[in-house]
């Protein structure tokens, strides 16, 4: 009888007879073996999804008019609240600027201007009452609860007139100051947007085009351009909330420009 050899691994069981056979059988038990057959899972896509709650579940939301403020013959372009939130602004394309009582919807205050008016807002400032709308080429400046109710279209109009003729070199004429106590600032164009800063002394304001955006200040009765030659339309203007950072947005780019420097 032959003697049997024990090795330590398979690698160091040297060649044999059978050698190349033995690893083609035990290959082809490796291929032909049987697999574990697992059923497949049919589940519904929609059972996936998780339930959708119950709409009364999801309360409080609008579900009923409370309150409607009525007063306006044409459009509304533009609503601003109070930092109180007592009174409200609207501006129409019926030409005029109200004041309601935002909790029970009654007009207080009413002023015609004979134009468009839009983007009105109140001066950022805590403690202000000054409120700022554009009206045609100019943006008038008021205190809506010391201001009483007028007819300002023949103001308006003569502002507009005056406003080739006396501009200066800079593209602003200089302030308008009535005895009525409203502030008419013109421009050379059509102005479209108001953006106030968060201290409530200084406001940019953007002309129908992009051709320019002006700086006011409302202390000094001053205003300036940012850019002598602007190409490019401008078409958004707005201060950050806490730093001396203005924001300039044209079609295809965002400028930041530090006020400081």
């Amino acid at each position: 009888e032959t003697p049997r050899t024990f090795y330590e691994a398979l690698r160091r069981v040297p060649s044999y007879a059978p050698f190349v056979l033995e690893r083609f059988q035990r290959c082809l038990d490796l291929y032909l073996c049987p697999r574990v057959a697992k059923n497949r899972i049919n589940i519904n896509p929609k059972d996936m999804l998780p339930p959708l709650p119950s709409p009364k579940e999801l309360r409080p939301y609008p579900n009923s008019k409370a309150l409607k403020y009525v007063g306006h013959s044409d459009k509304v372009l533009s609503i601003s609240i109070c930092q109180t939130g007592k009174w409200l602004l609207s501006g129409s394309a019926d030409g005029t600027l109200r004041m309601w009582e935002v909790s029970s919807g009654r007009c207080v205050r009413k002023w015609q201007f004979g134009e468009h008016v839009v983007n009105v807002a109140w001066c950022p400032r805590d403690g202000s009452v000054l409120a700022s709308a554009c009206v045609g080429t100019a943006v008038v400046l008021l205190d809506p609860h010391a201001e009483e109710s007028k007819d300002l279209t023949a103001t308006a109009r003569a502002s507009a007139g005056e406003t080739d003729v006396t501009l200066e070199s800079d593209g602003v004429a200089p302030w308008d100051e009535n005895n009525s106590g409203i502030v008419f600032v013109k421009h050379a164009f059509r102005v479209t947007k108001i953006a106030w800063h968060h201290k409530g002394d200084y406001f940019a304001t953007l002309v129908k085009g992009g051709a320019n955006v002006l700086i006011h200040r409302v202390s000094k009765r001053s205003s300036q351009r940012i850019f002598k030659q602007q190409k490019v339309p401008i078409r958004n203007a707005r201060f950050h909330p806490t730093r001396p950072i203005m924001f300039i947005q044209t079609a295809a780019y965002v400028y930041l420009y530090d006020l400081q420097r």
